[in-house]
């Protein structure tokens, strides 16, 4: 994949304009264009037949063009998708999810390939799986359904930051460098704990329109500590300061 000084942001913006499902302004599409295009582009260095731009939109299509970690290959294994009381479940959510933030409405119109796993997790996702989601622990899920629901929106934030990286990487290659998420999670990369912190910034925006101030607070609370953390790191790419400095502005966002 390209480094972060090779190519540019969808519509010649950057970061500084906004962050996925953040941003009223945001390019959706034109970021969803640009990420076809390098997609298309790397499977071309792999010698592959040529196959149609939209094509590269496929969950399996663009699977094809990643070695998923062995982490991810553990967490993944014996899952299969998403159907029955499970499937409804999620569509209750997404409804739900965009009649409270109809401005999210859009962003909901992306391929997303949603797998029951037979894990204790609640929900996973990595970038080298785009568009896959990962719900685990199901019949806790199918008996609460703001659980579901949270868990969904939560990885489903994670795609959509996932889709700048695949352009953009927030980080400077092979850093050792790691940070302990206010969680209590260790050994998270610098673009892990930039996605937790986006992450948080997305169900707290939920949460706020909710009217939900507990939830908000400790989402609060999650990604202060996230910024916190990761402030002095030397290793951002350009992007990955812009999107820092997007995400400590969230802290100030009401919503």
């Amino acid at each position: 994949m390209p480094t972060d000084s090779e190519i540019d942001l969808p519509g010649g913006q950057s970061l500084s304009e906004g962050l996925p499902l953040l941003h009223s302004g945001f390019p959706r599409a034109q970021l969803v264009q640009a990420v076809l295009r390098e997609r298309q582009r790397w499977d071309q260095k792999m010698k592959r037949s040529r196959r149609e731009l939209e094509s590269y939109l496929d969950p399996l299509v663009a699977r094809e063009l990643y070695v998923p970690p062995k982490e991810s290959e553990a967490l993944s294994s014996g899952a299969v998708e998403a159907s029955g009381a499970l499937l409804a479940g999620i569509e209750r959510a997404r409804s739900k999810i965009c009649q409270l933030m109809p401005e999210w409405q859009d962003y909901f119109s992306l391929p997303v390939r949603v797998m029951a796993a037979p894990r204790s997790y609640l929900g996973y996702s990595c970038l080298a799986e785009p568009q896959h989601i990962y719900l685990g622990s199901i019949e806790k899920q199918l008996g609460d359904e703001d659980l579901l629901l949270e868990s969904y929106l939560h990885e489903f934030a994670h795609l959509w930051l996932f889709f700048v990286q695949e352009i953009a990487p927030f980080q400077s290659a092979y850093v050792s460098e790691t940070f302990t998420l206010p969680s209590g999670t260790k050994g998270r990369s610098l673009t892990q704990a930039i996605d937790a912190a986006f992450v948080a910034a997305v169900l707290r925006r939920y949460y706020i329109r909710l009217r939900n101030e507990s939830r908000e607070q400790v989402l609060s609370a999650y990604l202060g500590g996230c910024i916190s953390t990761i402030r002095a790191s030397a290793y951002f790419t350009p992007t990955g300061r812009e999107a820092f400095l997007q995400l400590a502005e969230e802290l100030t966002a009401d919503g």
